[in-house]
C-alpha cells in the first residue's frame, strides 16, 4: 500500500537563472561569462548566453558596453581604475540582472625576509613581510610553488604546487577548522601599515633532483564582495571534502548578483618570488 500527496511548490520552479561570472582588476580588459544555471527540478542543460547587452556605469554614465566573442563570453575595452566604483547590467531578452562592486588600490610591499627553519624536525620557510595597504580593508594571500625537476628517466618535468600556509595566530581569519590545511589566508584589514609572518610548508630549498624552484606570494587587496566570494567558496570546497576529519555548517558559494546568480567583484594583485637556494 502506497500514499502520495502532491504539493504546489509554486511558479518559475522550472525558470533558468541567468549566472553571472566577473572579478576584474586594474591590469587588463574585463570579461564576463554569462550562462543559464540548470533548473534542480527537470533536466534543463546549462547552456551559454550569446545575445546578451552588457554595460558598466559609474555613478549613472554608461562608460562602456561589452562585446561577445564567442562561448559566452563578453569583453570589453575599458580598463578599470582603482578607488572606483563599478555597477554592471545585463539584459537578456529583458530580464535584466544588476551588480555592483569597488576596484581597490594594490598593496605595496614594504619588506620581505625568508628564512629556512626547522620545527618538529620539518623544514618550513619562514617568511617575514611588512606591506602597505593603501587604506584598503581585505587582503588575501596565496602561496603557490612551481618546480623543474628530473624523473627517474631523467626527463624534466615541470609542475606546479599549492602550499599548505600557516600564519601569526590570530592574526588571520580563522575560515576553516584550525586542524585544516590551508591554501588561502583572508585578513580583514585594521591599519595602513601591516607586519605579520607566515610558515609554508614547501618553497624552501633545492634538492638532487631539483633543477630549479620558487615560490609566489601572491597579496590581493581585495573589494568586500571579492573576499567574500572567495571565503565562501573556501568553506563550499571544504564541505566536499570527502575524507575531512571535521565538520562544520553547510555553506552556499557567495552571490552579489541581483535577479540571478554570480560574482562581480574587484581586487587587484601583486607578487612576490622568492627563489629556491
Amino acid at each position: 500500500m502506497s500514499c502520495e500527496k502532491e504539493y504546489d511548490i509554486g511558479e518559475g520552479y522550472n525558470h533558468q537563472k541567468i549566472v553571472v561570472d566577473c572579478v576584474f582588476n586594474s591590469d587588463s580588459m574585463p570579461l564576463v561569462r554569462l550562462s543559464k544555471a540548470a533548473s534542480p527540478y527537470f533536466s534543463s542543460p546549462y547552456s551559454n548566453i550569446d545575445s546578451a547587452k552588457i554595460v558598466i556605469l559609474g555613478t549613472s554614465d554608461i562608460i562602456d558596453s561589452f562585446e561577445y566573442i564567442g562561448n559566452g563570453l563578453y569583453r570589453s575595452g575599458h580598463i578599470f581604475k582603482p578607488k572606483n566604483h563599478y555597477n554592471l547590467l545585463v539584459n537578456v531578452n529583458d530580464t535584466v540582472v544588476t551588480s555592483r562592486s569597488y576596484l581597490p588600490e594594490s598593496i605595496t610591499i614594504n619588506s620581505v625576509v625568508h628564512e629556512v627553519v626547522v620545527d618538529d624536525n620539518k623544514k618550513l620557510l619562514k617568511s617575514k613581510f611588512s606591506i602597505s595597504t593603501a587604506g584598503e580593508k581585505y587582503l588575501i594571500l596565496t602561496h603557490v610553488v612551481r618546480k623543474k625537476a628530473f624523473t627517474n628517466n631523467n626527463d624534466t618535468i615541470q609542475f606546479e604546487d599549492d602550499v599548505w600556509v600557516e600564519g601569526e595566530d590570530n592574526f588571520f581569519e580563522q575560515v576553516l577548522p584550525e586542524e585544516s590545511p590551508k591554501k588561502i589566508l583572508l585578513k580583514k584589514v585594521d591599519s595602513d601599515t601591516l607586519t605579520f609572518t607566515i610558515y609554508s610548508s614547501d618553497g624552501y630549498v633545492k634538492d638532487d633532483n631539483l633543477i630549479e624552484g620558487k615560490s609566489f606570494f601572491n597579496f590581493y587587496s581585495c573589494s568586500e564582495e571579492y573576499y567574500s566570494f572567495v571565503k565562501s567558496k573556501m568553506l563550499y570546497e571544504f564541505n566536499n571534502i570527502g575524507d575531512k576529519t571535521s565538520i562544520i555548517s553547510a555553506s552556499g558559494v557567495y552571490s552579489n548578483i541581483s535577479n540571478g546568480f554570480g560574482i562581480f567583484a574587484g581586487y587587484n594583485k601583486i607578487e612576490v618570488v622568492n627563489e629556491f637556494k
